[in-house]
Parts: C-alpha cells; structure tokens; sequence
C-alpha cells in the first residue's frame, strides 16, 4: 500500500531584493584597509591570492593531407592486429614506419591516437 501524497507548499516565484542594510557599512575605510583586510582573510582561507600566468599558447596545428593505398589484405590484417596489440593508430603505425624509414616526422605528429588526449 502506498502512503499518502504530501502537500507541498505553493511555490514563490517573486524574486526577493537582499537585505543591504543588513551588511556592515564600509564607509570610512580606505580601499587600502579593504585590500588588506581581503588579503589576510583569503590567506586565512587558504585562497590563492595570484593571478595565474596563461598558459603558453599551442603551436600552430600541423597542415594534415588524406593518403589513400589499396594494399593487399594480409597487410591490412596486419596491420589491424599490430595496432590492436600495440593499442596505436595505423596511422601511427604507418608514420613511425616512415619515420624509421628517415623520412623528417616531427616529434609532435608521432603520437599513437591523436583522438586520444592521454
């Protein structure tokens, strides 16, 4: 058996104003005081108190061209079972063949699943 439903109250959806009158007056204090005041109440928090630096920004993306082969399918398979066992890319696979092969790959386009981010 189920229980009875609960009435809930009705909803207020008028939008309430705060109550500055409430809050301690700054008048009379200098904005050095306040400054000061914010700073030894963040330390006393534990806040960080500094702006960080941005982050450098990225390199430029790499141009990116497609590259169609019709290779034999015990290649393929290869190939398939190699970057299933190494967890990389074929893609990956195929640039580190280049790279070894002494073709000039930069370090950053030799990543093993670039739709990976770790």
């Amino acid at each position: 058996m189920m229980p009875p439903k609960t009435t809930l109250p009705p909803i207020d959806l008028t939008t309430r104003r705060p109550a500055l009158g409430t809050l301690p007056s700054r008048a009379g204090l200098t904005d050095e005081e306040i400054e000061t005041h914010s700073l030894r109440t963040g330390a006393a928090w534990g806040a960080s108190q500094q702006i960080p630096a941005p982050a450098p920004a990225a390199p430029p993306p790499t141009r990116t061209a497609r590259l169609g082969l019709i290779i034999p399918g015990y290649l393929d398979d290869q190939l398939r079972e190699q970057s299933h066992r190494q967890r990389k890319s074929i893609t990956a696979l195929v640039m580190a063949a280049l790279h070894q092969a002494g073709y000039q790959i930069d370090d950053a386009d030799l990543v093993a699943d670039k739709r990976r981010k770790t």
